[in-house]
């Protein structure tokens, strides 16, 4: 947070000195602080407000009145983000000052910090009591520390002060509304979350089991076809046992014939066929079409398993991808129940003489002075033209610098010899 505060007031200040150096002006508007003041209090445009803070700030930056009218105007602009800058000066020197306390609160809530908001809305409230802005925030997050699970830490000294000004501020009906509407917008979160989470768990729960049933059937697939591959080799093995038998003479020729036949590792020898018996061929071979028919027959009802067992995998498959689905609609659910809550946080903007100003969109960022148009003759001569008006304002010691600034960088410019002459005449 501190680091973007430090990147706007680096923007602040550049702004400020794009706006003295413009191209083709010969000298910086010799305006002091006070002048930079009714400036900005009498201006309708946003830029000129930055420019003439940047004027002033080059001059004295910790002025208090010159961050306090910065400070009101662009927030007079919807610009609290500016306002941001200012508002801190304000707060190390007046660490009462309500309207700019309420300043860092807004910023700081609007970042989603709400912890360090709730502390600088708490200081600005008992501050700054009748500001309907600060009302509002400050209903806002007193209800999200009171309601909210998981809040995080307050310095004890903020608990104590809340503890003094709750009282009055409930009697303000600007605190009251938004107090009471982020309470109810938290209770409904809540019940919708915890509604959201119990059946995510029972979601995910089931697309457990699911996958696992998956799993399962995938393993009885690969073993149902692992059956039929067997089966079906095993048969082609009896078939060809059937059909391509070998037959070898045993004993002589005229003693018989061995014709024993091999299945998937058994062995089945009819050891002595004799030659003239016409019957122990073919119960050779009607032993090898009975085990041929078993074998097919439970190729029939392995092949009827793996079907219903793939019809079932389907099944489930579609289960899965239901049940996916749901569970990716509850997380979008949830996402939005968590959106809905963030959405009844309207930040308001301090108001400045009672009137809260919208935000508005960001001012577009400074454009600096660059390229031909700022060649070293004319580069120098900006720098003297911001001595001078530093030497105006009693700023001798920036002005100093200023000037040994074109001296050690410009010296072959007749402004370096100047800004020497300057240096030697100062006291």
């Amino acid at each position: 947070m501190k680091s973007k505060f430090m990147l706007l007031a680096a923007s602040v200040v550049a702004a400020a000195l794009v706006a003295i150096a413009q191209p083709g002006a010969t000298s910086a508007p010799a305006i002091g602080v006070a002048e930079a003041i009714r400036t900005i209090g009498a201006t309708t445009r946003p830029q000129q407000a930055v420019d003439a803070y940047g004027r002033g700030a080059v001059i004295d930056r910790s002025n208090l009145a010159l961050n306090d009218a910065y400070m009101k105007k662009m927030l007079q602009f919807g610009q609290g983000r500016i306002a941001a800058f200012p508002a801190r000066v304000l707060v190390s020197q007046q660490n009462d000052n309500g309207l700019a306390l309420g300043v860092l609160a807004y910023n700081s809530a609007v970042s989603g910090d709400y912890s360090a908001a709730l502390n600088n809305i708490v200081c600005a409230a008992a501050n700054a009591r009748d500001n309907p802005g600060i009302l509002r925030d400050a209903g806002m997050l007193i209800s999200w520390y009171d309601n909210a699970p998981n809040v995080g830490k307050v310095p004890y000294s903020g608990r104590c002060l809340l503890r003094e000004i709750r009282r009055s501020l409930e009697r303000h009906p600007e605190y009251m509304d938004a107090y009471t509407r982020i309470k109810d917008a938290i209770a409904t979160y809540r019940q919708q979350s915890d509604d959201i989470a119990r059946k995510i768990e029972d979601a995910q729960s089931k697309l457990a089991e699911l996958r696992s049933t998956a799993a399962d059937l995938d393993i009885q697939l690969r073993q149902a076809a692992a059956d039929v591959a067997y089966r079906q080799s095993l048969t082609g093995q009896l078939a060809s046992e059937r059909d391509s038998g070998w037959w070898t003479p045993f004993g002589g020729a005229n003693n018989g014939w061995q014709a024993p036949y091999y299945a998937y590792g058994y062995r089945y020898p009819y050891p002595y066929l004799y030659r003239y018996d016409s019957n122990a061929l073919p119960l050779y071979q009607q032993d090898l079409n009975r085990q041929i028919t078993d074998q097919q027959s439970q190729i029939l009802k392995d092949v009827e398993r793996q079907q219903s067992l793939g019809a079932r995998a389907k099944e489930v498959d579609g289960e899965l991808a239901a049940q996916q689905a749901e569970l990716s609609g509850l997380r979008d659910e949830r996402r939005l129940a968590k959106e809905r809550l963030e959405n009844a946080y309207l930040w308001d903007q301090p108001a400045v003489d009672g009137l809260i100003t919208p935000a508005a969109p960001p001012l577009p960022a400074p454009r600096a002075t660059s390229g031909p148009a700022m060649n070293p003759e004319t580069a120098a001569q900006y720098r003297i033209d911001l001595a001078r008006l530093l030497l105006a304002n009693g700023r001798n010691d920036l002005a100093a610098e200023s000037l040994r600034d074109v001296v050690a960088n410009y010296p072959q410019t007749s402004a370096a010899t100047e800004a020497q002459q300057m240096l030697e005449t100062m006291p």
